[in-house]
């Protein structure tokens, strides 16, 4: 069956379909259906990888492993045994590879573009780059600038954070004790004024009843 797809993974896709169709017995089929029969193959084969990649960020992992694929099998009611039972069966067809595709317009790394005036200049631009979009500015008036987070974890660049981290925390601490200076001055000052005035409160007061004991006790000798 021929196919208007250009991408080889969408041809070898479609044939692999056809191929299976006929497996089953069937030699011909109409158009629409086969595109029906696509559109369904396409959504299952999307539904089970979109499985297989949650289960693989949830474990935290960056590649896949056959227990996340086993596991999105399972979600999706599919049994193993019918699995092993389709491997098992006799292949009357193969796949042939899908053709080499060829390119007209051979691609390019960069575009010549030629200024208005005589004097033609090369601008060197990458392809990806459409031709609508001005040039490149000159070099000396980028401006780099830090945009995303430092994902580097090696032992340098932690240390390099843990002591930034110190030393805003110990400017911050500095600006805070420079602030409340003044209060922390004040206050052992009050607290010793506060103690003497006590101190002198208590010596007046047992003065006064020593006094007061000495003249009752000189009364009772008169009598």
């Amino acid at each position: 069956m021929d196919t208007n797809s250009d991408s080889p993974y969408d041809v070898l896709f479609e044939r692999s379909l056809a191929l299976i169709v006929r497996e089953y017995g069937f030699d011909n089929i109409e158009l629409s259906a086969y595109h029906q029969i696509l559109d369904v193959s396409n959504t299952i084969l999307r539904r089970l990888l979109l499985n297989v990649k949650n289960l693989t960020e949830v474990q935290s992992r960056t590649e896949p492993c056959p227990a996340d694929i086993a596991r999105s099998l399972q979600m999706m009611n599919v049994k193993s045994s019918l699995l092993h039972q389709t491997c098992n069966q006799p292949i009357k067809h193969r796949l042939r590879s899908p053709d080499r595709q060829t390119e007209t317009h051979p691609m390019k790394l960069f575009r010549v573009t030629h200024t208005t005036n005589n004097n033609s200049s090369r601008k060197h631009r990458p392809i990806y780059i459409p031709d609508f979009l001005p040039e490149f500015p000159d070099p000396h008036t980028f401006i780099s600038s830090e945009t995303y987070a430092d994902l580097r974890k090696d032992y340098p660049r932690v240390r390099q954070l843990l002591a930034d981290q110190r030393r805003a925390l110990q400017r911050s601490l500095t600006k805070w004790i420079r602030r409340v200076q003044t209060q922390w001055k004040m206050k052992p000052l009050l607290m010793y004024q506060q103690e003497q005035s006590h101190y002198q409160q208590q010596k007046m007061e047992k003065s006064d009843q020593n006094s007061m004991n000495g003249l009752i006790h000189i009364y009772i000798l008169n009598r």
